[in-house]
């Protein structure tokens, strides 16, 4: 049985673990439970705990909120625009060489605009939380320095687990693509090649202007699903997946989408998609340079702005 964090174990328990422990283990858990964070179930119900400072959701809701790409200048921004709020994904964390810089950063971790946003799989829910003066203490700080240096055990398993979850989210995309392939040469009757649907190559997809009839349809999924994707993770997850699948059949570029899908050793192949994901789940912008990953957030009606505009 999976042993809870302090945070999700009711206060009663967590006071009697605390008197067991020595008086500087017991200093550090106290400053970890207050960190802000909030639970949320997969469609949105807030989940109490008592160690509850604010409802985060609420909080990024009532400001201007962009969920950040690396491929931009946030961490500017975010010292310029205390009333906006900026949003780590987990893809960011994941791309980031310093992941210690990234979250617990001296100056930022005292702004308290900066948020994190990810499912938490040990509690399956949606975990929101606030970048505080108090998160350092939710760290093992020498693993967290190791895993920043890319060295150690913790960052190997970090990578192992990665490439695990790289070839279940392409099976889910080719899901998508190959449906709507099947459907374009069974019922349109469209004269293409499927050998996609063997290969699972994306090398291997008709060009672009070959099968609009599929690029049309998959549009118009992605337009049918996002009124409902609100903080609803699964929901918005499945959008996205339909988002990506659209950008794949869209590529025609060489060393474009398609050669990231179908190269084995890129990591960071589905970062964009995770980006604009946690964008339909907020209803928020994307502050991002990229141009594929704005063209991918276009399909789901979400906006990419560079530098945001003071009092938009």
């Amino acid at each position: 049985m999976a042993v809870l964090p302090f945070f999700a174990m009711p206060k009663r328990q967590v006071e009697e673990i605390l008197a067991k422990l020595t008086l500087q283990d017991r200093e550090r858990v106290r400053k970890g439970l207050e960190h802000s964070r909030t639970l949320y179930d997969l469609v949105g119900n807030h989940i109490s705990h008592d160690f509850e400072k604010e409802k985060l959701l609420d909080v990024i809701n009532q400001r201007d909120a962009y969920v950040v790409d690396s491929n931009s200048d946030w961490k500017r921004e975010c010292k310029e625009h205390l009333s906006k709020a900026f949003i780590i994904s987990p893809s960011l964390a994941r791309e980031n060489p310093n992941i210690r810089d990234l979250i617990l950063e001296a100056t930022r971790s005292k702004l308290g605009n900066i948020f994190s946003v990810g499912l938490d799989a040990r509690l399956n829910c949606v975990l929101v939380e606030r970048i505080d003066e108090h998160f350092q203490y939710e760290f093992d700080i020498p693993k967290l320095t190791e895993a920043s240096r890319e060295k150690g055990e913790t960052f190997v398993k970090q990578k192992a687990e990665n490439r695990k979850s790289i070839e279940v989210e392409k099976e889910l995309i080719r899901e998508h693509i190959n449906f709507e392939l099947l459907f374009a040469t069974a019922l349109d009757h469209t004269s293409i090649s499927v050998a996609f649907m063997s290969s699972g190559k994306a090398s291997d997809l008709p060009l672009p202007n070959e099968m609009p009839n599929v690029v049309n349809r998959l549009k118009a999924h992605v337009a049918r699903r996002i009124p409902a994707c609100k903080y609803n993770i699964k929901k918005s997850k499945r959008a996205v997946e339909v988002c990506y699948a659209t950008l794949l059949v869209e590529d025609a570029e060489p060393k474009g989408i398609r050669w990231e899908f179908d190269e084995p050793d890129y990591e960071h192949v589905f970062g964009d998609m995770y980006i604009v994901q946690t964008a339909i789940y907020l209803g928020s912008k994307i502050m991002t340079k990229d141009r594929k990953l704005s063209q991918m957030a276009s399909y789901a009606g979400i906006k990419c702005c560079h530098v945001p505009k003071i009092g938009g």
